[in-house]
């Protein structure tokens, strides 16, 4: 099955302000192959409204939330009010959908209740989405997990699942030159939420402590909530969130990618979007240790415990030429474009096709 013009819903659990993870890069590389795709934000109190993207041919949508306790009722009346959600939305965008591909189980979360000839999607890339999976994997044609976990959960109820990990948006790569702050010649850059619970702010202060001569940047989202000591020492520079085009000259500048996190994070939320995207520039990446890692870890730098994570940085701080050989760099750059979106969408494809 070809996925080119069609009317797709995306159904996501993250605003389309949201900092870019996977749900939006795959409602942007699907709107590039042709499809009208509608991104619809998680429900709100505002009323129904559609919205241009500065992207042609994807839309954001948004609509005001079920009745409360839907999951609680009659599985008869949850179709109903399901039904109805969705002919609105039809209504609302002015077409017919093709594809409904949802990425967030606790909202129109029986498939059945859409018209027969709708395909339905249900692709679950955090393990802390998991609210109606059983009604919602069983409903659907055809189930993606973007880890094993994920895959053998969903697989308990549809044997139409697939493996689709993680991706790179690599159709928006930016060449230009950024300079990072600092006075230090090497540069280690953490990006992301700075809100988001899991960080492990205590190793990395760590990391700066014992690394005086690198400068630590930390781009992203809720600056507030640096914990204060990062923003009284002299080698960390705590940066506003930039758009995702732009979020690539900043990667390039830096010497070493940070990802630190506490172990709670990936019994929550499975491996990290931003990793991929890492990986795509080439330098060097130290890393709290997950499994998904294992196949390509003489590529990067992931530690098993807390104490190895600062010694991987001091190490590769110390020895940086010899950690971003031409060959590590052409390496990790070509795992990543095996990764693509425009490689993911394929996968998908190719399972639709057995399937349909």
């Amino acid at each position: 099955m070809t996925l080119s013009n069609k009317n797709i819903l995306l159904i996501s659990p993250e605003p389309w302000n949201h900092v870019f993870v996977s749900k939006h890069h795959y409602a942007v590389n699907l709107s590039k192959k042709g499809n009208k795709v509608f991104f619809l934000n998680p429900p709100s109190s505002s009323k129904y409204k559609i919205t241009n993207s500065r992207y042609e041919d994807l839309f954001i949508i948004n609509y005001s939330g079920f009745v409360k306790g839907l999951r609680f009722l009659p599985t008869w009346l949850q179709r109903y009010f399901i039904s109805i959600k969705f002919n609105n939305l039809q209504k609302l965008c002015g077409v017919n959908f093709d594809i409904v591909w949802s990425f967030d189980n606790s909202v129109f979360f029986d498939f059945y209740a859409l018209p027969e000839k709708v395909l339905c999607i249900s692709h679950i890339v955090d393990l802390n989405q998991d609210f109606n999976t059983r009604q919602a994997a069983t409903t659907a044609k055809v189930c993606f997990g973007v880890i094993p976990d994920i895959v053998e959960r969903l697989f308990m109820y549809n044997t139409n699942t697939y493996l689709i990990t993680h991706g790179v948006n690599l159709s928006e790569y930016s060449s230009n030159i950024v300079t990072l702050p600092g006075t230090n010649g090497i540069k280690a850059l953490y990006v992301g939420n700075l809100a988001m619970p899991f960080i492990d702010w205590d190793l990395l202060q760590q990391a700066v402590i014992s690394q005086p001569k690198t400068d630590f940047i930390f781009l992203g989202s809720n600056m507030d909530f640096v914990p204060e000591p990062f923003k009284s020492y002299e080698n960390t520079y705590i940066l506003e969130a930039v758009p995702p085009a732009e979020l690539w000259s900043y990667l390039n500048a830096a010497d070493i990618l940070m990802l630190a996190y506490s172990e709670e994070y990936y019994v929550t939320y499975a491996s990290p979007h931003k990793f991929w995207q890492y990986l795509a520039v080439g330098k060097p990446i130290i890393t709290s240790y997950t499994k998904e890692y294992l196949p390509f870890e003489d590529l990067i730098y992931m530690a098993r415990t807390s104490e190895s994570w600062c010694q991987l940085i001091g190490e590769v701080i110390e020895n940086l030429t010899n950690h971003n050989t031409e060959d590590l760099i052409l390496a990790r750059k070509s795992l990543a474009a095996d990764n693509s979106y425009e490689r993911k969408i394929q996968e998908v494809e190719k399972c639709l096709t057995e399937i349909l």
